[in-house]
């Protein structure tokens, strides 16, 4: 039976996890600081001036200077409880030693000891083992068949008496050695306390030659000492164990929840994006802490109270935590931006957050937090491994230990280079704002290079190309922040690189008349002899000038063109940059990661398209029509009607301006020059004259539909002298010749600008001006606009670069759609616009917003 602990046992007991909370709450509070600081993406050795000697003007200098100071203070104050708390645990450890002694059954008062009881090295009688000992060191290791197996010592044995080398005399156990040194082959009493926690008494007799390194053939450690490395190996083991739960928190509480979710984001694929982007790889980051918490638990239980080595585990750990956390924290920047951008415009998202956050196990500490603690978490492992590695004595676990924290070293300064490159994608500003970038992009390169002005060519300014994988953005860095370009950025799929040759031959005749000028004025101001006065002449040798290099030498100019690529945006050629790299491998790299950037983008792109070189300029409307099971495309221009099938077409009609055509029951409406004619279809397909319908003159425009499930054409005319606008409506029927008039119907309309007509659902819209009506004088929309088209009930209005689309019959709710090129024709073929621009076409996705294909316009004007 044990003797019963001290009546403050549990008092210390109850101390040492007070000061542990404490020590908990001061972690917390430092890692709320150590955030401020990430933030605002500033160390706490990083200057807080400018190169001038002024505070800088992109942080809060007070701020950052309080939250330093708070900072050093609490890393006092964990030190200082930690101490407290190690020297409380080796209290506890000797009194729980104490407890599991055996009572001394006899009652008889204990006699005093005589010195002749005592032995020579004042040692007690054998067999009695001398109350109120401690251990004072222990058992690492025991080698096979050595003089201190065969003596029956086995590893983690706490020694408490080794001849008479006691607590109180060890002197770190350097008297051991020396007693060892002096008693080789003697035999020697050795005191340990087994697992059991029961007294052994052994005879060990140190000795050479038994095949093994030194005269024991063990190893002892300092019983403190050890006891310092086991708290620190428990302090890591509960660390771990909750920072695996915290992990567990931010998927189980927020991940899983929003992912399944359609309430909070609508769209699955954009919830599906926004999950990547927020929580990025933490999944892989909870296996692996599982993975390293179970190899260490699975150590402590086969190594028993006291656990043995733990550099070789640890330093597995962190060779893998490098990829995991790198990919981690070179999304998290990213992340917290998006973060915050979800957090302003989704109102259902900010509920979600304050839902969790109100659960009793998240400690309200929020989902920013949760995504932060990766961020942090390498620094204080390192802090951990650091305390063991302090107290720990052998030497194969301390080259483990050193090699784990070298790797941990490494890993913390690439995380700190990744997060400064990644703290400067939101401080790029266009104008005043900031400028906005997706959720699902993320930064690729970025360089400093030099941009050619077409004021200056021969002077180009100091800038910074951003590569993202949505766009390519030029900036300069002015007042502590990056301000792009004018013409920047440029999406990605619009971004089109060429050669230099126009802007190297520009700077080339600008040298030219450089020299040509400096040659005229040496030949006027320089001559060859001055005479000095009527009757003297003196000679003056001009001095030998330069020699002049000669036109074709353009060694010079050819090195600098092969460090230049130019680029230009697609939908908008007048931006075109020029830019001089450090030299020409870089050029190329760059060339090559802008072309692959923009492969990527049109990786999943939907479309095909096939360009055609038609002698077409002034392209002003367009039909595509079907005509004996073969597909058929007309181009209304200013110079005729051109009809292509595939690869081959032909002109129909010739030196009109067609400004609007359309078919509907086999037969073709032109409007040209404010006249409205019909064509037979099947004239128009075979060479010859043709013979057009007049319907109408001095129309402004038209539309072909079914109204009242009769084929109608509904034109707008000017009538009276009051030019008011007159809205006919003819229903026409088939006979052996032209289609004959039914009946007709006129209307006079209030609005004097009517631009087009749209028949849908038996029901007739108009644009105006200001926006889209009804043939009952009812106002749709109130919006200005270039041009509108409709596609089922749905409306597409478009002005510029914006659609705005609208439900024609209940018009509450619009979406908004921005195209990157000017819009001077629409089309739509469900799910996707087209829109055309002087330059090119751009087909978007409805639903999306996507770029689904990008081609460039080439054609060739008719001479």
């Amino acid at each position: 039976m044990g003797l019963t602990p001290p009546v403050y046992f549990e008092q210390l007991v109850k101390d040492a996890q007070d000061l542990m909370k404490k020590r908990q709450d001061i972690l917390l509070e430092l890692e709320r600081h150590e955030q401020i600081l990430n933030t605002a993406s500033v160390g706490m050795k990083d200057p807080l001036i400018d190169a001038s000697g002024f505070p800088r003007a992109d942080i809060d200098v007070a701020t950052i200077r309080t939250t330093r100071n708070q900072i050093h203070r609490l890393r006092n104050d964990a030190h200082q409880v930690t101490s407290e708390i190690e020297q409380l645990l080796v209290h506890i450890h000797q009194l729980k030693l104490k407890s599991a002694e055996p009572e001394d059954t006899d009652m008889t008062p204990p006699q005093a000891m005589t010195p002749e009881a005592m032995t020579p090295e004042g040692m007690t009688p054998e067999g009695m083992i001398p109350e109120g000992m401690t251990p004072f060191a222990i058992v690492n290791a025991v080698a096979p068949d050595s003089p201190a197996y065969l003596a029956g010592l086995r590893r983690q044995q706490k020694i408490l008496q080794f001849g008479p080398i006691q607590s109180t005399n060890h002197d770190g156990l350097q008297a051991l050695n020396m007693y060892v040194s002096q008693h080789e082959n003697q035999p020697i009493k050795v005191y340990v306390l087994d697992q059991c926690h029961n007294r052994l008494e052994l005879i060990l007799t140190p000795r050479n030659g038994w095949g093994g390194r030194g005269t024991l053939g063990c190893h002892l450690l300092s019983f403190r000492k050890e006891l310092k490395r086991q708290a620190a190996i428990a302090e890591l083991i509960s660390t771990e164990q909750n920072y695996i739960q915290d992990l567990l928190i931010l998927h189980n509480v927020y991940a899983l929840p929003l992912l399944e979710s359609s309430e909070i984001i609508a769209e699955s694929d954009r919830r599906q994006n926004f999950y990547q982007s927020i929580f990025s790889n933490y999944l892989e980051i909870i296996q692996l802490h599982h993975r390293f918490f179970h190899a260490i638990k699975t150590k402590k239980r086969q190594s028993g109270p006291l656990i043995g080595r733990i550099g070789t585990t640890l330093m597995d750990h962190a060779n893998r935590l490098m990829d995991p956390y790198m990919a981690y924290t070179s999304n998290h920047n990213q992340s917290l931006y998006v973060f915050n951008l979800e957090l302003e415009s989704n109102p259902h998202f900010a509920s979600f957050l304050e839902a969790q956050n109100s659960q009793r196990f998240t400690r309200r500490l929020g989902l920013r937090h949760y995504l932060t603690a990766p961020t942090l978490w390498i620094g204080r492992f390192k802090l951990m491994v650091e305390a063991i590695l302090k107290h720990t004595e052998d030497d194969g676990d301390q080259l483990a230990l050193q090699v784990s924290l070298t790797l941990m070293h490494d890993t913390l300064c690439r995380m700190n280079n990744e997060m400064k490159q990644d703290c400067q994608i939101p401080h790029i500003y266009q104008g005043f704002q900031k400028l906005s970038i997706p959720p699902n992009s993320q930064l690729l390169l970025k360089e400093e290079v030099r941009l050619a002005r077409p004021d200056h060519p021969l002077h180009p300014s100091v800038c910074h190309l951003f590569l993202f994988t949505h766009a390519l953005v030029l900036s300069r860095w002015i007042q502590n922040k990056y301000i792009t370009v004018e013409g920047s950025p440029i999406p990605i799929q619009m971004v089109h690189l060429h050669t230099d040759l126009h802007s190297f031959r520009d700077k080339e005749r600008l040298q030219e008349r450089i020299k040509t000028r400096l040659s005229r004025i040496k030949t006027q101001y320089f001559s060859a002899s001055v005479p000095v006065s009527p009757t003297t002449h003196v000679s003056v040798v001009r001095r030998e000038s330069a020699p002049v290099l000669k036109a074709k030498d353009h060694s010079i100019g050819l090195s600098i063109k092969k460090r230049c690529l130019c680029l230009t945006h697609l939908a908008r050629p007048h931006h075109t940059f020029r830019l001089e790299f450090g030299s020409r491998s870089q050029r190329n790299y760059w060339e090559t990661r802008i072309r692959q950037a923009a492969l990527e983008s049109m990786r999943h792109e939907p479309l095909k398209t096939t360009m055609f070189n038609i002698p077409v300029d002034g392209i002003q409307c367009a039909c595509v029509f079907n005509y004996l099971d073969q597909s058929f495309i007309a181009l209304g221009c200013q110079t005729g009607l051109w009809i292509q099938e595939k690869d081959q077409g032909r002109w129909v009609v010739r030196d009109q301006e067609i400004s609007q055509i359309s078919i509907i029951n086999d037969k073709f409406f032109i409007l040209s020059c404010s006249v409205l004619k019909s064509y037979p279809l099947q004239d128009m397909m075979y060479p010859g004259l043709l013979e057009g319908h007049l319907i109408k003159s001095k129309v402004f425009c038209f539309q072909t539909g079914i109204l009242r499930s009769q084929p109608v054409v509904v034109y707008v005319t000017k009538k009276g002298a009051q030019k008011d606008l007159t809205l006919t409506s003819v229903t026409l029927t088939p006979s052996s010749g032209h289609w004959l008039k039914k009946y007709k119907k006129e209307q006079k309309v209030g609005w004097k600008q009517i631009r087009q007509l749209q028949i849908v659902d038996d029901t007739l819209f108009f644009s105006y001006n200001q926006g889209i009506g009804r043939a009952d004088g009812s106002i749709v929309v109130n919006e200005t606009h270039q041009g509108f088209i409709v596609s089922g009930n749905q409306g597409f209005l478009y002005h510029g670069q914006q659609v705005h689309q609208i439900n024609l019959f209940h018009p509450t709710a619009t979406k908004k759609i921005l195209f990157d090129s000017n819009i001077q024709q629409l089309a739509i073929k469900h799910p996707y616009l087209v829109a055309f621009s002087p330059f090119l076409v751009e087909i978007r996705h409805v639903e999306t917003v996507n770029i689904c294909t990008l081609s460039s316009l080439k054609t060739h004007t008719h001479t």
